[in-house]
């Protein structure tokens, strides 16, 4: 948000977000998907290598006796130095994929909470407009500094307003249901 107290001014950053935040988290969830393709791509190749390997050995039943001994076995083989750039890039693909899925999730609470003032805005504005004065009244100018008093934005550098200059912050406009 701008230092810019006008509440057209807030309202329009607002919806600017609103229409630019939908094409970000199309994108990331793009990302997402790649990134699972991706990992079920290399999956797939380690579990060829793997059925290449056993049969090579003459079945599951020629690399152990029981389940226990073959998985064993197999993992070891999958620790082996052939496996080792499969795995490698396993790793990394799983890495990146859940490097997609959090940025998505954080896109998708980003949305939420600029949909959340978009609504916390629209109700200040409502607020405003019954007043019947004019947007550029200095009046609204004041009061609009006041309600937008966002957390971290007061000049004594404290984090949530103490509630003593009688302002209403964004967060005492959610507690009181604005």
């Amino acid at each position: 948000m701008s230092n810019n107290n006008n509440v057209m001014a807030i309202y329009q950053e607002i919806m600017e977000e609103l229409s630019s935040k939908p094409m970000e988290i199309a994108a990331a969830a793009h990302q997402l998907s790649d990134a699972k393709a991706a990992v079920q791509n290399i999956t797939q190749q380690l579990d060829d290598m793997e059925a290449s390997w056993v049969s090579a050995q003459g079945g599951y039943k020629a690399i152990g006796a029981n389940e226990k001994e073959r998985d064993m076995r197999l993992v070891t083989l999958r620790n082996s130095p052939e496996f080792q750039p499969a795995m490698e890039r396993l790793r990394y693909a799983n890495a990146v994929a859940d490097d997609a899925r959090l940025l998505v999730a954080r896109l998708e609470r980003q949305y939420e909470a600029v949909c959340h003032k978009a609504r916390l805005t629209t109700g200040v504005m409502s607020y405003l407009g019954n007043l019947a004065l004019p947007v550029g009244n200095a009046i609204i100018q004041a009061a609009s500094a006041q309600l937008f008093d966002f957390p971290g934005s007061n000049t004594n550098g404290d984090v949530y307003p103490t509630g003593n200059d009688d302002s209403v912050s964004i967060l005492d406009a959610e507690a009181i249901g604005l």
